[in-house]
């Protein structure tokens, strides 16, 4: 899996997730630390990454459009380290990478996990 952070994850959680397997970049990384929501959805999509936010405007934006791509995973719990984001990712995903690899909204909060199949 492909992983693009947006601003507000911490931007160590890319090199936590690479040493996990995984592919990953931090928008902060790759220029992109100013740029809007929907072109960082464009270049996810275009590239066949996986958002992780804790951004609502992710969710909005992609229901509206009716895409079907990228998938977004939103953390809604505030103040986590980079290790406690790597812990939640990984007890997570087994959980939701069937939705993601066919396209969903996830939201994540400290006792639930949603998930809302794309388009909405």
């Amino acid at each position: 899996m492909k992983f693009l952070l947006d601003q507000g994850i911490p931007r160590s959680l890319k090199e936590l997730l690479i040493s996990e397997g995984y592919e990953a970049e931090h928008v902060g990384i790759i220029g992109m630390g100013q740029a809007n929501d929907l072109d960082i959805i464009e270049f996810a999509k275009k590239e066949g990454y996986i958002c992780i936010t804790l951004d609502a405007d992710f969710h909005m934006i992609l229901a509206l459009s009716k895409d079907i791509y990228p998938s977004v995973i939103r953390i809604r719990i505030e103040n986590l380290k980079a290790n406690d984001h790597l812990k939640l990712i990984k007890t997570t995903l087994p959980h939701i990478t069937e939705s993601l690899i066919s396209g969903a909204l996830v939201s994540i909060r400290e006792d639930s996990i949603g998930i809302r199949k794309l388009p909405i």
